[in-house]
């Protein structure tokens, strides 16, 4: 089952080719649209430097609003799998995570929704202990959400 993860980026070309690499590198087919919200367009380079197909690329067309969820909205509509993933240019996919992905929504056909732990990475040590920290706590949450079943 294909899954198409939209990937969006402001910025952060040198961070951009390690989180495509790691939704590249799962098993399974993927397809990958990185959405650029950066006005001069620097992603641009670092996704044709990859040289792989199965990459696309889409520059906003009103860059620099600061709103990730309206740069991610542009590039839902153009994929094609039945699964979405959404990545920041600064999250890795965990070995694996698909192909669980895939089984989970297999074990359950009437789920919607997987969610699974997210990687920050970067060279700002402050900022990625932030984002492990912020997503740690979602995790928990998440958990906590298990007693109210399928509502």
């Amino acid at each position: 089952m294909l899954v198409s993860v939209g990937i969006a980026t402001c910025r952060r070309p040198t961070l951009l080719p390690d989180a495509v690499r790691s939704a590249l590198g799962q098993q399974g087919p993927v397809e990958i649209l990185v959405i650029n919200d950066d006005a001069d367009g620097s992603a641009g380079p670092a996704v044709a430097a990859l040289g792989d197909d199965r990459v696309r690329y889409l520059r906003n067309p009103n860059p620099g609003r600061g709103k990730p969820g309206a740069v991610r909205n542009l590039g839902w509509p153009l994929t094609t799998g039945p699964l979405v993933h959404f990545l920041d240019d600064d999250d890795r996919v965990p070995d694996g995570f698909y192909d669980a992905a895939r089984a989970a929504l297999a074990a359950r056909p009437r789920a919607g929704l997987v969610f699974g732990t997210i990687l920050p990475f970067g060279d700002d040590p402050g900022v990625v202990a932030s984002e492990q920290a912020y997503f740690a706590a979602a995790r928990r949450a998440a958990l906590r959400c298990r007693r109210f079943g399928r509502r």
